[in-house]
């Protein structure tokens, strides 16, 4: 019979077996869930549930290679069971407490739409330089530009974040009006005599603010190490919220556009005073594209830039000539990379407004959204280029799309107005031009667009004082010296008339935008005055204005000259009737 030595050194070596034998296969398990996890898209929540039971079974496994340690003692005993037993409870709590912290992570969905929702806002500008917050926003732009294009996440536009940054309010409160259950934070520092960037992001659950991960990222200020951190966040938040990466989106968020470091820092200037939008900004937006293109012809980005610089240009000065040049841009742009959403979405665009076309557009926009199924400016668009070729219902849905994705963008805000009031629900309409103007008091649209709606409800005082408010707004010095109050005028036709005059009477002299010609042709079918309003309506087709192209089919201010010959005239011109 053996010694109780022997017993106990055959029990301590049959321990020693088991115990790497388990803990060479709990490694292979391990490694496999890692490597797995992104491809097959396995939750955080299933991930640390494998670590918990792995760790169990290594406990379960000691018990049992010590008590069969002996030859021949091979069924399990009651004092196993309850060991085993005992050590199956405290997993099961472990992965209880696990459950209860991942309910606050359950996505809050807008309807119809199941996809975990995240808003990141904009990365705070920790660079000694204050000159270097253009750089801090455009790393934003490009995590939100990652992360939109995975198609089973649901990202937020940058326009509504820069709105809850410059009007804070509590975490929780914006996830709840954006339909988000995750927040991103994020911060830049930019050390040029080091030549290195450091990025810090937490992901937090946006029901409680809890942390959920942090990291810190160091690399060198080069596009490369740039890009490496802006992939691995869109690919670490993905993977946090359950958000499962295709073979094509794991490519696509992880290309670097230029190799030029310099070219990408015009890049990140030109987007960044295209976003300001005003007369100056672009026009230092296309220096910075262009200097962009000096360091890096094949910088098809930056091409695209160039394309939307283009596009403001030719809503600026209404001139169609520069939509074709725009046309031209993005399509130089899609040359280089026909996996570019934003070209494809310019180019759409630019084919609408540079050359009425009406057919060629929608192909592009499709394929838009299908390589960025989160961009709200390609469904925005799109929105538009359907309610312009008379598709008012799918116009609306486009643009409420846009709206989910970017809800408080003045532009995406005014078209939502504009689809639903060509689609005949003006008093629908009507709230959305007034909450545009709300989010952006400074911008013509929601004034015009008011002007020409307010009457079609009955409303024509508001229709009057957004009328004076317009030209104080928008009218230059000699405008406002001649204007006189419209409070004593005794109906609204005599106003408007009145109004037609002074407008006529000043139009070749200063700014004011409400003497373009389509404008102008609007305000007198308002006033009962077909005929000058025909004449406005040819020049605005010789003009080849852009705004006679978005709403000539659809603007039911238009609605008493629709049945007239001279309209169906314009709209052969225009290629809208065969």
């Amino acid at each position: 019979m053996p010694s109780p030595s022997l017993l106990r050194r055959l029990k301590e070596r049959k321990l020693v077996q088991w115990t790497l034998a388990y803990l060479a296969g709990a490694w292979v398990v391990f490694q496999a869930v890692e490597v797995m996890a992104e491809p097959w898209g396995i939750l955080p929540a299933l991930q640390r549930a494998v670590h918990i039971l792995l760790v169990v079974g290594l406990f379960i496994t000691l018990v049992f290679a010590w008590y069969h340690g002996e030859k021949g003692r091979q069924r399990v005993s009651g004092p196993e069971l309850l060991m085993v037993a005992a050590l199956l409870v405290v997993a099961g709590v472990a992965l209880t407490l696990l459950g209860s912290q991942d309910e606050g992570f359950s996505p809050v969905a807008l309807e119809g739409d199941d996809r975990p929702g995240i808003a990141v806002f904009p990365c705070e500008n920790w660079s000694p330089d204050p000159g270097d917050a253009y750089f801090a926003s455009g790393i934003h732009d490009e995590i939100l530009l990652r992360l939109s294009k995975i198609s089973g996440l649901r990202s937020i536009g940058r326009e509504s974040m820069e709105w809850y940054r410059d009007n804070p309010m509590p975490m929780r409160q914006v996830a709840q009006e954006l339909g988000v259950s995750f927040l991103g934070e994020c911060s830049v520092l930019k050390d040029v005599e080091r030549n290195q960037i450091r990025l810090t992001f937490q992901l937090l659950d946006g029901n409680t603010g809890t942390q959920i991960w942090a990291d810190n990222y160091d690399e060198d200020l080069s596009v490369r190490g740039i890009f490496d951190i802006h992939s691995d966040v869109a690919r670490r938040v993905a993977q946090a919220v359950g958000a499962a990466l295709t073979p094509e989106e794991r490519v696509r968020i992880r290309s670097a556009p230029t190799n030029s470091p310099e070219a990408y820092q015009y890049y990140l200037r030109g987007r960044e005073a295209v976003r300001r939008r005003s007369s100056s900004d672009i026009q230092g937006a296309f220096g910075f594209f262009e200097a962009a293109l000096r360091e890096d012809d094949d910088f098809a980005e930056a091409h695209a830039g160039l394309a939307d610089a283009w596009i403001h240009r030719g809503w600026e000065e209404a001139d169609t000539a520069y939509f074709r040049r725009a046309r031209e841009a993005a399509e130089r742009a899609i040359a280089m990379d026909s996996l570019l959403a934003e070209a494809h979405t310019s180019k759409a665009y630019a084919l609408l407004f540079g050359e009425w076309d009406w057919d060629g557009p929608e192909g592009s926009f499709q394929t838009a959204i299908r390589l960025d199924p989160n961009n709200p400016e390609a469904h925005h668009w799109y929105g538009e280029y359907l309610s312009a070729i008379g598709r008012f219902d799918a116009g609306v849905r486009e643009t409420s799309l846009a709206l989910e994705m970017d809800p408080l963008a003045p532009a995406v805000v005014c078209d939502q107005g504009s689809a639903l009031e060509f689609a005949g629900r003006i008093q629908e309409a009507v709230s959305f031009y007034e909450q545009c103007l709300g989010l952006a008091p400074t911008w013509w649209a929601p004034y015009a667009s008011l002007i020409l709606t307010y009457p079609l409800i009955g409303r024509e005082a508001d229709a009057l004082r957004v009328l004076e408010q317009t030209i104080q707004l928008f009218g230059s010095s000699d405008d406002l010296a001649s204007w006189e109050s419209l409070s004593e005028m005794e109906d609204f036709q005599a106003v408007l008339l009145r109004t037609l005059a002074f407008l006529e009477d000043r139009r070749g002299s200063g700014s004011l935008f409400l003497r373009k010609s389509y404008f102008l042709a609007v305000l007198h079918v308002l006033a009962g005055q077909p005929n000058e309003a025909f004449e406005h309506l040819e020049a605005a087709v010789n003009e080849r204005h852009p705004a006679l192209a978005k709403t000539v089919m659809g603007r039911p201010s238009l609605g008493p000259i629709r049945d007239d010959p001279r309209f169906r005239q314009i709209l052969r011109r225009m290629g809208l009737e065969g």
